[in-house]
């Protein structure tokens, strides 16, 4: 009978622990602006992601929240000598397609252009 909740403990402790799990790496692309091209880590199980940019090395980490099949974040656009501009934006985890909004709490995100796969 000990053998058998030692089994299940360490069985439940590799299902539920999240400490090892990987995070989600998407390479994102846009045909309309190459130099937009971007690596982004989902971290699924803090509710985090990471973007990337590979024009200018550019990296920001910001809480994100996933409902029907949709990332959302804000994340910022840099402005050298000015503070940064926030963006709202959302990735569709079915098609890859990203969107944003430069008014940060807008329901209508418009496509950037750019795919995520």
């Amino acid at each position: 009978m000990r053998s058998i909740s030692v089994l299940t403990a360490a069985v439940l402790a590799t299902v539920v622990s999240p400490a090892n799990a990987e995070k989600l790496k998407l390479r994102c692309e846009s045909p309309l602006v190459p130099s937009a091209s971007s690596t982004l880590y989902i971290d699924e199980v803090n509710g985090r992601i990471t973007q990337i940019w590979d024009a200018s090395g550019y990296e920001e980490t910001s809480p994100a929240t996933f409902k029907d099949g949709v990332w959302r974040w804000v994340g910022t656009i840099p402005v050298e000598g000015e503070p940064d501009i926030p963006i709202d934006r959302s990735l569709d985890r079915r098609t890859g397609e990203v969107f944003a909004a430069i008014q940060v709490g807008s329901e209508r995100l418009l496509p950037t252009g750019a795919f995520c796969r």
